[in-house]
């Protein structure tokens, strides 16, 4: 089929269910068959797998399919004057399916047909209007599939940040319809709460992938918006909040950042489940060594300290120390044990299995000396001053 004919069955379909296209758009003239009635495109019941309205058994999609259907629903996308309509929603959550089984393809793909560009525009006109149910699954959705872009490209960072879409995205969480302090003694709802996660997400993968965006969120007051997200909001988001505030400040700030028993309790429960899997991700999706290191950042805080031990992360840091894991995990670990030190150190000799086995002293050595500008002696003589350190080399 050429280029022509398919959009004129893209914008055919999709008008026989009622979608609203831009007004500037020709309207493309019904077909007629033999006995001069009109006929219309009919869009398959299952939205999920389709390719020009023909349903596609699951196992029987190839990529070079996938990678079709998915730049089909693009454009038809960025054609609809409605993103909260139900065949938007059914485009996003397909995409969003696709991209976390071809991360890179889907990726490159949905940058060629101006994806991110789409989602601005989205964005845009999500906040001049009430935020529904439907409005909030769409933008989950849509969120989810730039928190995967955003995850795997440095382009589409750049990208992001060429746009200006991470201001956007700051102000949408400054907005009255997701700011918790405008609820008047009511939580944001649930699909809220998901919502400004998903945003804060995106956020934070930039923050990653281009160090520079950090100075840029800075101008813009990022650290007093995400702040709010700590009361008011889900156990998940609060703690999510905490630990982009972690990421975000300097060492010096970091004695002012005060974390709940809470905090600590669902940080080692997502601590605890990046340690069963291989990608070494938490239920939430956080990676292990996110996680360690707001924890490090938050443990600075001699108040936070005794949290950490009290909420069992102590044995979770303990775990990161064995040889399997790899070294930016053993490091991590390694700094928390050894800030915990200074106040815990008592609690750290409990721990029997890195004690009695000399395994806790042997890595910590071992990973803090290839990662600091120290010598071997001065790490040495800081062990010894908080009791745990040995006195001969191992």
């Amino acid at each position: 089929m050429i280029a022509e004919d398919y959009f004129i069955v893209a914008i055919e379909e999709e008008e026989s269910v009622g979608r609203r296209f831009l007004p500037h758009l020709p309207r493309i003239p019904s077909s007629k068959d033999a006995s001069g009635r009109s006929g219309k495109w009919k869009r398959s019941k299952d939205t999920g797998n389709s390719l020009f309205g023909a349903t596609v058994e699951p196992d029987l999609e190839s990529k070079t399919m996938i990678m079709f259907e998915v730049k089909r629903r693009v454009i038809l996308l960025s054609l609809c004057t409605d993103h909260t309509c139900k065949e938007c929603i059914a485009d996003f959550e397909y995409i969003a399916l696709k991209i976390r089984d071809y991360p890179d393809s889907v990726t490159q793909k949905l940058m060629e047909n101006g994806f991110l560009e789409i989602f601005q525009h989205a964005l845009e006109w999500l906040f001049k209007n009430p935020v529904t149910e439907a409005a909030c699954r769409a933008f989950i959705s849509a969120c989810r599939i730039v928190i995967n872009m955003t995850d795997v490209s440095s382009t589409a960072c750049r990208k992001v940040i060429q746009l200006e879409l991470h201001s956007d995205i700051i102000n949408s969480l400054k907005s009255g319809h997701l700011d918790p302090r405008l609820k008047k003694n009511q939580k944001l709802s649930p699909s809220l709460c998901e919502l400004a996660e998903k945003l804060i997400a995106v956020l934070y993968n930039l923050m990653q992938m281009t160090p520079e965006t950090s100075e840029l969120y800075q101008k813009q007051g990022i650290n007093e918006v995400i702040q709010r997200f700590r009361t008011g909001t889900s156990n998940s988001l609060s703690c999510f909040a905490l630990m982009f505030l972690a990421w975000m400040i300097s060492d010096k700030s970091s004695f002012n950042l005060n974390a709940n028993d809470e905090d600590f309790r669902f940080l080692n429960q997502q601590l605890r489940s990046s340690l069963d899997t291989d990608t070494h991700r938490s239920d939430y999706g956080y990676k292990s060594v996110e996680i360690l290191s707001a924890i490090n950042m938050l443990v600075v805080n001699d108040a936070n300290k005794e949290r950490f031990v009290k909420s069992g992360v102590l044995s979770s840091y303990v775990a990161f120390l064995e040889p399997h894991f790899d070294t930016e995990e053993q490091f991590l670990a390694t700094q928390g044990l050894w800030s915990i030190a200074f106040k815990c150190a008592e609690e750290i000799k409990k721990e029997k299995f890195c004690v009695e086995s000399g395994l806790l002293f042997n890595v910590m050595i071992s990973s803090i000396v290839a990662h600091s500008p120290h010598g071997y002696s001065e790490i040495v003589g800081l062990w010894s001053g908080v009791g745990l350190g040995k006195t001969n080399p191992v």
